[in-house]
């Protein structure tokens, strides 16, 4: 082979590395972004006890990631309700061992959604689907998150407005930071 084949090559070849490299990056980048994001949530108050990893961090991204891909839910919101929810624990029962996991679906969201429960992303599959089906029953996002709050479309009770408000509020702070 002759040294301009052989310089030639080698370019590609650097070219080629160059670029996975840079689109490794872009794809990983919103994902780090979101994780880090997640791990600030858990030093907010008295919380500092549930502070996580940054490797657990990635691992509930990119579940939420994943999850928000499969039902059209924004990442950051499946990441402020397991927050809400749980403070991204999985393994958590709630409303007298009703409701399990991350996100804490109850039986009828369980069913409905044929979830999982034995993974991380299981749970978080479950959550978003139960979330899309609440959005679908109620005819919108907000709707579905007063359901997933109460099991009603609107957030009536004085206790499910401020739970609505302080997710929506979080959210846009998550965002925006």
């Amino acid at each position: 082979m002759t040294e301009k084949k052989q310089s030639t090559l080698l370019l590609i070849l650097l070219c080629f590395l160059t670029t996975v490299f840079l689109l490794n990056v872009v794809v990983h980048a919103d994902t780090d972004t979101l994780a880090l994001k997640i791990k600030q949530l858990t030093k907010i108050g008295n919380l500092s006890s549930s502070e996580i990893e940054y490797n657990e961090a990635t691992q509930l991204s990119e579940a939420f990631k994943k999850a928000g891909g499969l039902y059209n839910i924004e990442p950051e919101l499946l990441a402020v309700m397991a927050y809400f929810e749980t403070v991204y624990r999985t393994n958590l029962k709630g409303d007298s061992g009703k409701s399990h996991g991350i996100l804490q679906v109850g039986k009828q969201g369980r069913r409905a959604c044929e979830c999982n429960m034995d993974t991380l992303q299981g749970q978080v599959d479950c959550g978003a689907c139960w979330l899309d089906t609440g959005r679908t029953w109620c005819g919108s996002l907000e709707g579905g998150l007063c359901a997933y709050i109460n099991g009603d479309c609107k957030c009536t009770t004085l206790k499910s407005k401020r739970a609505y408000q302080r997710r929506i509020k979080l959210l846009e702070r998550f965002k925006n930071d």
